[in-house]
């Protein structure tokens, strides 16, 4: 789907969800948004005819490409960012991929999913269309920082899984289920940062470089966004030493209770032993051993066993090993 907003310094602003040749020509002080959302293949053609974009940044557009990126041409900027999502059904982040063209009388962006940022973008100059007269790069700026302030409420996810798993681990016996969380928790921070620290970057270079296309008061705001990026780093390391800890306490929680399993079968055999070592010796007969002949030689040899494993018992409870 195309949707097209036209700002007119003389007209206002005109928009239209079909491709109108006439909004996609510009006069002088017009400004234009394009906004291609998982575009037909005729919708996705306007990259190619109606504006002088260099191939690879096209083919790039087209396909997905899974890291951030900014170059820039000489007549405007490219940009490659994702959003992130968590997908409740599978429980893993899922990332929406944002393509960005940004001229000084245009503004192109692609995506193949629906984007809450740009929808409210464009629902919020549909409203008050002197927000396309404040430059284009602050529309640019505006999306951008609604992509990345989506990506708090999805890291609150990320913590209620946390603390469901920490509340299992110190349950007596956590279960091998827990593990798999923790394991699955680790994948999606590393996915995260993945996704977060490269996207740093590139609001870094926006916020610090000489772009002709971004003026100096927008690169201000460009400047907090990068600090969101920065402070949502910070959040994603915290969270990773958490679950490196949890994975410590789990596999001390395995060995502990392996340790008392080895305790208990370690005093079994102690126990035993002697027993063993009785019904060894009378199991000899030799013709020399009294008690081979003794009426009540039987019942003496299960009571001493009996007297050794019970003696050894109460040693051991004493001393606290059982």
């Amino acid at each position: 789907m195309i949707y097209i907003l036209k700002y007119s310094p003389t007209t206002g602003l005109s928009h239209d969800d079909r491709i109108v040749p006439e909004l996609l020509t510009l006069d002088p002080g017009d400004v234009l948004w394009v906004d291609l959302e998982d575009p037909t293949p005729e919708e996705a053609d306007v990259l190619k005819t109606n504006f002088q974009f260099h191939p690879l940044s096209v083919e790039d557009t087209l396909v997905e490409i899974l890291y951030p990126k900014l170059d820039i041409y000489p007549e405007y900027i490219f940009l490659v960012l994702h959003g992130i999502n968590y997908m409740k059904d599978t429980k893993e982040f899922t990332t929406a991929e944002i393509d960005v063209f940004l001229g000084k009388n245009f503004l192109i962006t692609h995506h193949d999913h629906r984007m809450r940022s740009v929808r409210d973008m464009r629902q919020r100059i549909l409203a008050d269309p002197q927000l396309m007269n404040l430059g284009l790069d602050v529309v640019l700026q505006a999306v951008l920082d609604k992509v990345v302030d989506h990506y708090f409420p999805e890291l609150e996810k990320l913590e209620d899984r946390i603390e469901e798993v920490e509340a299992d681990l110190f349950e007596p016996t956590p279960s091998r289920d827990v593990l798999n969380k923790i394991l699955h928790l680790k994948r999606d921070l590393m996915h995260l940062k993945r996704i977060v620290f490269p996207q740093r970057e590139v609001f870094n270079r926006l916020s610090r470089d000489e772009i002709a296309l971004i003026r100096p008061s927008t690169r201000l705001y460009f400047r907090d966004t990068y600090d969101s990026l920065f402070r949502m780093t910070d959040i994603a390391d915290n969270y990773r030493d958490l679950l490196t800890g949890f994975l410590d306490i789990y596999m001390s929680s395995v060995s502990n209770s392996v340790n008392e399993t080895m305790k208990v079968l370690t005093v079994i055999s102690t126990i035993c032993i002697p027993m063993t070592v009785v019904a060894g010796i009378y199991g000899m007969n030799f013709r020399s051993m009294p008690e081979l002949g003794w009426k009540y030689g039987y019942f003496f040899s299960i009571g001493l066993m009996l007297a050794i494993g019970i003696g050894m018992f109460l040693y051991f409870k004493r001393k606290k090993w059982i």
